[in-house]
């Protein structure tokens, strides 16, 4: 509440601060692919809202390791779908 004042000036540029607390929820499924030492990798980033949860399964065929990344501090968060339910992170 105390940038609001700088973040809606009419010459506002978002800092180095700014844009690493910008947060966009990820809809669908992005995949990034890579090579390192001759080895291919593909890091999906999937959203996790109920209704895109049923896009996974079919990231899983030929899968060597699948690291699953949550974030800590969204424990007591509620669902943004269901404002009533608690997240099961």
């Amino acid at each position: 509440m105390e940038q609001l004042e700088r973040i809606y000036a009419p010459n506002y540029r978002p800092s180095v601060q700014d844009i690493l607390h910008t947060r966009v929820p990820t809809t669908g499924v992005v995949q990034v692919q890579f090579t390192i030492k001759g080895c291919i990798f593909r890091v999906y980033d999937v959203g996790g809202q109920r209704s895109e949860r049923r896009k996974w399964i079919h990231l899983f065929d030929d899968v060597n390791a699948i690291i699953f990344i949550s974030a800590i501090n969204e424990y007591d968060q509620m669902l943004a779908e269901d404002r009533r339910t608690v997240q099961k992170s």
